[in-house]
């Protein structure tokens, strides 16, 4: 399993727990990236926050 698939699974867990089903889960996942993604990409003050974060975040990691 990649890093990434594993990721994706850990994020399913609350999912889960709340009562969702395998599926369901995979699905609410999807859905929460869909609204990072687009409160990322807005053109607003929220928006450039995100930004600068993952930009933060990349950064470090390139430089580690």
């Amino acid at each position: 399993m990649t890093k990434a698939e594993q990721i994706f699974l850990t994020r399913m867990v609350p999912h889960m727990l709340a009562g969702k089903s395998l599926e369901e889960a995979g699905r609410a996942v999807l859905a929460d990236d869909e609204r990072i993604w687009l409160a990322a990409t807005e053109n607003s003050k929220t928006g450039q926050a995100i930004r600068d974060a993952i930009c933060e975040r990349v950064h470090a990691n390139l430089a580690a």
